[in-house]
C-alpha cells in the first residue's frame, strides 16, 4: 500500500475516526468506500455565495500528533455532490446523503483519519451530536461520543486554520468494501508511456515535469487567480467548458502569459463557465488562451541520445494524441521546447514488476504478462505469449520466447491487432488496446468467513522496469571504393554494445610476442562475440590511443555454443592474434608480378575501381 498525499487549503470541517480492527475481523487494513453525511434542511439558493448549484467535496486526511493534517489528504480520492444531488436535507438525522469516493482508498487499521468536508456555500449545516443537547425527539441530554473511538470535530477559522470541538462530534456513517471468496481474473495495464526520439531541442527538460504538444486554442478565453484552485470563462467571449468536451479528469493548458503555460487537472465540472482544479494554479490572467492537449511527464530524458519518455499519456484516441510533426512539445517548468522526430517502440529483454500489492492470508495470486510481439513491420498480440513473473522481486526475468515490445500510447491507438478494450474488460478496469497487459489470477480459500481485504494490485501504482539489450550485428562499414571494412578496427565503431578493459602495461624489459584472452561467456548459436586489442611498443612512433584495434581468433572452442534453453550455460573460450592480418575485402581475379619489381600487372579486372593510392596491400598464394 503505498498512497500519495497532496495539501489542501479551502475546508469547511473535519470529522476524525478510528480505523477500528475489531470491527473489520482483525483486518490489518481496510478499503474504504463511501462516507454518509446528514444534513439539515437546505438553504434557498443562491446562497451566501451566490452560487446557483453549490457543491459538497468530501476527502480523507491522515493525523500528525493526534490532529488532522491537511498536508496529508489522500491524493486523487475524493466524493462530491451538487446541491441538486443533496436536496432538500432533512428536518431530523434520520436520513443520510450518501458520498461515494471516486476510487477505493485501502489503509491500515488501528489508526485515526480525519473527514474533509468542504463546502462551496457556507449555508449547508450538517447534524452534529453536542453534549448535553437533547437528542432529536426526546427529552434525554446527549452523553455525547465516545472519545476513545469516536474522534474530534474540527471547525473551519477565519484565519485558514481549524478549532477543535471538545463536547461536539459529526453524526456520519463510514461504509467500507467486504469481499465473498472467489476466484477472479483481473486485467491491468502499467502506465500509459511515450517514446520519443526528438530534434531540435531548445532548454532541457527536468525529471516529472509535464510536457504538452502543441494544439490549437480551445474556444474563448478563461480567467483565473495564483493560489486558487477556480477556472472561469471570461465575462466577454469567454469559454464553453460544456461545449469543449471538458471532463473531471481531463489535462488543461492555461496560457499564463507570453513565457509560462500552466498544466491544470480538472478536478469537477461546475457548469458551462466554471470549473475546479485539482490543485492550485500557480500564475493569475484575467483573461487568456486555454487548450486541451496531450499531456505527458518525464520520465526519461537525453539530449546527447534524443530521447523523451513521458509517463501518464493522456492520449485516448486516434484525434488525441502525440504525432510527429511541426508541433512543438513544451516542458511546464524548464520551458524548454522540442520536436518529435519519431514516436517509438522498445523493446523488452528483460523484465522485473512492481506495484503496490494487498493479500490476505489465505489469498494467493498467479500473474502473468504478456507483450505486444513484431512480426517484420507489424506489431501483433496473442495471449498466449504469457510470463509468469513475481511482483517486487530483485529478480529480473529475460524474455527469450519471443521478441516483446511496448509500445507508446499513441501507437497503441491506432494499433489494431492490439486487444480491444472489450475484451479487457475486468474489474471495472477498462483497458482500451494497450500493447503489454498483466493478468492476474485472484484466489481467496476462505468460507464463512467475513473478509475485508481482498487480493488486490494497485492499478496507479503498478510498473515495470524495463531493460532492453542493445545488441546488434553491425560492426562493418563500407569505405568509397565500396570495401568492406571492420568498423571497430579504426572507426567509426557502429556495435551498439561495446566494453573496453583497463590498459595493461608491461614493467620494464617485459615484452610479449603475443597475446591471449580467456573469456567464459554465454555464446548460444548464431550469434558471436567480438574481441580487439589494442597493442603498442614503446618504439612506435604513433600514441598508444592512436593505434588501431586489432581483431582476435578464437584458438579453442570455436565451434561450441551455450544452450539456448539454459542460460547458464557459459563455455569457456580461449582467443589470440591471427597468424597475419585481417583482409579487409579479396579482390577479383588474379595478379602476377616478378622477383625485384614493384608492378603488378591484373588479370581480368581494373585495380582503381578497387584500390586508391596509399591503400595496403597482401599478395598471397591461396594454395600456400
Amino acid at each position: 500500500m503505498n498512497n500519495s498525499f497532496e495539501t489542501i487549503t479551502n475546508f469547511s470541517m473535519i470529522q476524525t475516526f478510528y480505523a477500528d480492527p475489531d470491527i473489520v475481523n482483525k483486518s490489518g487494513t481496510v478499503t474504504l468506500t463511501s462516507v454518509d453525511l446528514f444534513f439539515k434542511p437546505l438553504f434557498t439558493v443562491p446562497g451566501v455565495t451566490g452560487k446557483a448549484n453549490p457543491s459538497v467535496i468530501v476527502r480523507i486526511c491522515e493525523l500528525t500528533e493526534n490532529d488532522p493534517d491537511l498536508s496529508k489528504v489522500f491524493s486523487g480520492v475524493y466524493a462530491i455532490k451538487s446541491y441538486n444531488e443533496i436536496a432538500p436535507g432533512f428536518s431530523d438525522a434520520s436520513s443520510s446523503v450518501t458520498f461515494g469516493f471516486n476510487k477505493p482508498l485501502i489503509v491500515p487499521t488501528g489508526r485515526f483519519y480525519g473527514i474533509v468536508i468542504t463546502f462551496e456555500d457556507p449555508a449547508f449545516e450538517l447534524w452534529t451530536n453536542r453534549l448535553g443537547d437533547k437528542l432529536i425527539g426526546t427529552n434525554n441530554a446527549s452523553p455525547g461520543s465516545n472519545l476513545v473511538k469516536d474522534g474530534k470535530l474540527y471547525l473551519s477559522t477565519n484565519a485558514g486554520s481549524y478549532r477543535p470541538q471538545s463536547d461536539s462530534d459529526l453524526k456520519f456513517a463510514l461504509k467500507c468494501a467486504q469481499y465473498v471468496a472467489n476466484t477472479v481474473t483481473e486485467v491491468y495495464i502499467p502506465n500509459n508511456y511515450e517514446f520519443f526520439t526528438i530534434t531540435n531541442t531548445n532548454g532541457r527538460f527536468v525529471g516529472g515535469e509535464y510536457v504538452f504538444q502543441q494544439v490549437a486554442n480551445s474556444s474563448g478565453n478563461v480567467q483565473f487567480t495564483a493560489g486558487t484552485t477556480a477556472l472561469r470563462s471570461t465575462t466577454s467571449g469567454g469559454a464553453d467548458f460544456n461545449t469543449a468536451g471538458v471532463v473531471a479528469g481531463d489535462q488543461l493548458v492555461l496560457w499564463s502569459n507570453s513565457s509560462y503555460k500552466d498544466v491544470v487537472e480538472v478536478l469537477n465540472v461546475v457548469n458551462t463557465s466554471y470549473l475546479e482544479t485539482t490543485s492550485t494554479i500557480v500564475h493569475s490572467n484575467t483573461g487568456t488562451n486555454w487548450m486541451k492537449p496531450p499531456v505527458g511527464q518525464v520520465h526519461y530524458y537525453s539530449s546527447t541520445r534524443r530521447k523523451l519518455y513521458l509517463k501518464g499519456s493522456n492520449a485516448a484516441n486516434t484525434a488525441f494524441k502525440f504525432q510527429a510533426n511541426n508541433n512543438l512539445l513544451y516542458g511546464e517548468d524548464s520551458l524548454a521546447n522540442c520536436k518529435i522526430s519519431s514516436v517509438d517502440s522498445i523493446s523488452a529483454d528483460r523484465i522485473k514488476l512492481n506495484t503496490d500489492l494487498t493479500l490476505p492470508s489465505k489469498g494467493v495470486i498467479d500473474k502473468r504478462l504478456t507483450f505486444a510481439y513484431k512480426s517484420g513491420a507489424s506489431f501483433l498480440f496473442t495471449y498466449n505469449n504469457q510470463i509468469k513473473v513475481g511482483l517486487n522481486e530483485s529478480l529480473i526475468r529475460n524474455i527469450n520466447q519471443y521478441d516483446a515490445f511496448i509500445q507508446s500510447r499513441s501507437l497503441e491507438i491506432d494499433n489494431s491487432n492490439l486487444p480491444q478494450a472489450d475484451a479487457l474488460d475486468g474489474g471495472g478496469f477498462r483497458i482500451n488496446r494497450p500493447s503489454v497487459v498483466a493478468n492476474t489470477t485472484l484466489t481467496v480459500n476462505a468460507s464463512n468467513v467475513e473478509l475485508y481485504v481482498a487480493p488486490s494490485m494497485d492499478q496507479s501504482q503498478l510498473d515495470m522496469f524495463v531493460i532492453t539489450n542493445l545488441i546488434s550485428n553491425t560492426y562493418t562499414t563500407t569505405d568509397a571504393n565500396s570495401v568492406v571494412i571492420d568498423s571497430e578496427v579504426g572507426g567509426p565503431y557502429n556495435a551498439e554494445s561495446k566494453h573496453i578493459t583497463t590498459k595493461v602495461s608491461f614493467a620494464n624489459n617485459r615484452f610479449a610476442e603475443d597475446v591471449r584472452v580467456y573469456m567464459t561467456a554465454y555464446r548460444p548459436a548464431n550469434t558471436d562475440i567480438l574481441v580487439y586489442a589494442r597493442v603498442h611498443n614503446s618504439a612506435d612512433p604513433d600514441a598508444f590511443d592512436d593505434r588501431a584495434w586489432s581483431p582476435l581468433q578464437y584458438k579453442e572452442n570455436a565451434e561450441r555454443f551455450s544452450s539456448k534453453d539454459d542460460e547458464s550455460d557459459y563455455v569457456e573460450y580461449e582467443l589470440g592474434l591471427p597468424l597475419h592480418s585481417e583482409s579487409a575485402n579479396v579482390l577479383p581475379g588474379t595478379f602476377t608480378t616478378t622477383l625485384t619489381s614493384n608492378t603488378l600487372v591484373a588479370a581480368g579486372v581494373n585495380p582503381s575501381s578497387y584500390l586508391a593510392a596509399g591503400d595496403v596491400v597482401k599478395l598471397y598464394n591461396p594454395l600456400i
